[in-house]
């Protein structure tokens, strides 16, 4: 396993990235979302109970549908504040922890119970996570051959944050700290900006609220 800082990453993923080797970033990416899914569903079904859920599907619908409303405006402000697209994904990044720590019952509603909610919660869901997979294919804007890097590698990044995400609001969602921030950025940045930024992603402080 690789030493410092980048092993607690590795670990986390479940798959080992070593700092100088000649694996592709995209490729770096499929197996770190390939790995993460599997401990999601993994952590679910063998660690954690079924999810209880604590509103009706009319309720879910309306919470979800609600959220979303008030969470995507916040967000497309926040990344328009910011001229350089890394600087915009994390800003948009500690705004989206912010959001969901608010309102914790909001939260596992959107996090947790929407993917098994009626179809027009799912649907509502699916705008989110496509929102958000946008944002991060913008991305290729800082790659010089931006062909280089496909659509795939945003969603599988979206897809990777997703489930890093829904694991930390069933734990707890005060447990989303600026470190496992840091750590999604990682995610982020990693096909478009390369290793080295990626990994220097891991000590960024977090955006000024002044």
């Amino acid at each position: 396993m690789s030493q410092g800082r980048l092993g607690s990453t590795a670990e986390l993923y479940g798959v080992e990235i070593l700092v100088g080797n000649r694996v592709s970033p995209c490729k770096q990416l499929l197996e770190i979302g390939l790995a993460a899914r599997a401990r999601c569903y993994s952590a679910a079904s063998v660690v954690r109970p079924a999810p209880t859920f604590s509103l009706s599907d009319a309720d879910l619908e309306h919470t979800v549908r609600v959220g979303t409303e008030q969470l995507l405006p916040r967000l497309g402000t926040i990344f328009a504040a910011q001229a350089v697209w890394a600087n915009q994904l994390r800003a948009l990044a500690y705004e989206l922890r912010d959001f969901l720590v608010e309102n914790p019952t909001r939260a596992r509603a959107m996090m947790i119970e929407a993917p098994h909610g009626n179809a027009e919660t799912r649907r509502i869901r699916e705008r989110g996570i496509e929102a958000l997979t946008a944002l991060i294919d913008l991305g290729r804007n800082e790659v010089d051959d931006s062909d280089s890097v496909p659509r795939s590698a945003a969603q599988i990044a979206a897809g990777v944050i997703y489930s890093r995400i829904h694991v930390e609001v069933e734990r707890d969602v005060e447990g989303l700290d600026d470190e496992k921030v840091r750590e999604l950025m990682y995610t982020a940045v990693m096909p478009y900006l390369g290793i080295e930024a990626a990994l220097a992603e891991l000590e960024h402080p977090a955006p000024s609220t002044s």
